[in-house]
């Protein structure tokens, strides 16, 4: 997470990626190579290498790799348990 960004980091999430304005549930994981904005990332959920985020909700357990570029700027994509 770059200095000074503003996140919220459950007891147990793990970040090695890019974290901003975001909120990472209890035993999350976001692997280094990826970035997260503006998005909320349940309990259990892996964010891959080369994944970006941008206006999401990530749901409980879910698996998000393949290192594409999920939402955007004018809505909010909710991803399911299978990415």
């Amino acid at each position: 997470m770059p200095p000074g960004t503003p996140a919220l980091l459950a007891s147990g999430a793990h970040v090695e990626g890019t974290v901003e304005r975001s909120i990472i549930g209890t035993g999350a994981v976001v692997e280094a190579g990826a970035t997260v904005r503006r998005s909320v990332v349940m309990d259990g959920a892996r964010i891959g290498p080369g994944v970006t985020l941008t206006n999401c909700i990530v749901t409980t357990g879910a698996q998000v790799s393949g290192g594409s570029h999920r939402g955007g700027e004018d809505a909010v994509t909710v991803i399911g348990p299978n990415g």
